[in-house]
């Protein structure tokens, strides 16, 4: 259960990444990717930890299963009602009360720890309580681009190199000169290939997507990146692999994510825009430069004028 689990989740991080550097973010396709990606991140990651659950008591029977999966349903149920209005009252009231915005990034460091710590109290994985803070803390209406950079500095420069070092420490690349483990690592690849592939182009089908729109869908949704990163190192320290299996799933992360690029350029080359959506960019675009325009002379007649006529932005 771990290991298909390892094997079938995308990295958000990755698809949206490259998805905006190629400028196809508002393509149908790649909007279409990028929720899918974030669906399926969430999917895997409800499942993780619901099997770590699982692993943590040694064996399977229904009512830990039981447990577990209406433990995580109440927890993501009431997360995203009466939870999401605590956390934005929370950031809200911090930033309202403080001068300065660090105590705003501790309280955001507040909830993921205690969201964390719901989950592993209810017998799951904490990291599906710091997953969820992440999206409850990205919608806050009042969380500014200057604290969001602050906090993305303090994971980027303290956080993340000490998760990636520590990945690094556990990984022997050695193993693969065995054929046996070799073979079996290409196999992990071909397996992760193949139920990207097939279920994109299933639910590709039935959303009404062409063949080179669900080609482009598959090859997106590839990617794995840091995600697997994690999911194995989840697994590793709870014991359900060992040294050579964690090896294993991150080459096979890192293969997946550098051959996911490339191949989502080749499908997106071989992909018309129809007159539909040729239309609709067409119209995003222009009413884009219109309300920067009343944008920008809203504030030009705000110099000048008394501050009682602001309000025009919003008539606007």
């Amino acid at each position: 259960m771990f290991l298909g689990t390892a094997l079938s989740v995308a990295s958000v991080k990755i698809v949206a990444t490259v998805v905006r550097d190629m400028k196809y973010i508002r393509r149908k396709v790649g909007m279409t990717l990028l929720a899918s990606a974030i669906i399926d991140d969430t999917v895997g990651w409800t499942i993780i930890a619901i099997t770590s659950s699982l692993a943590l008591h040694g064996q399977i029977n229904a009512t830990i299963l039981v447990q577990s999966i209406l433990g995580t349903a109440l927890f993501l149920l009431i997360s995203f009602t009466l939870g999401r209005r605590l956390v934005f009252v929370l950031i809200r009231w911090t930033n309202d009360t403080f001068i300065s915005e660090v105590p705003v990034v501790t309280a955001i460091l507040i909830v993921m720890g205690v969201m964390a710590l719901m989950t592993h109290l209810i017998g799951v994985h904490t990291v599906l309580g710091a997953f969820v803070a992440g999206i409850l803390i990205g919608e806050s209406p009042i969380l500014t681009r200057h604290i969001d950079e602050q906090l993305r500095g303090l994971v980027v420069a303290l956080f993340m190199p000490v998760f990636f070092t520590l990945a690094g420490l556990n990984a022997d690349v050695s193993i693969l000169a065995d054929p046996r483990l070799l073979a079996l690592t290409c196999g992990f690849i071909a397996v992760a290939s193949a139920g990207k592939f097939s279920g994109a182009f299933v639910g590709g089908k039935l959303g009404g997507l062409s063949g080179r729109e669900t080609m482009a869908l598959a090859c997106g949704m590839n990617a794995r990146g840091s995600t697997e990163v994690i999911i194995a190192s989840i697994g590793l320290s709870l014991g359900v692999i060992n040294r050579d299996l964690f090896t294993m799933i991150v080459t096979m992360a890192i293969v997946t994510t550098l051959a996911m690029p490339p191949t989502l350029r080749w499908a997106f080359s071989r992909l018309p825009m129809d007159e539909e959506e040729r239309s609709r960019l067409e119209r995003e675009t222009f009413e884009a430069k219109v309300f920067s325009a009343r944008w920008s002379g809203c504030l030009l007649r705000s110099m000048t004028v008394p501050m009682a006529s602001l309000p025009c932005i919003w008539r606007g």
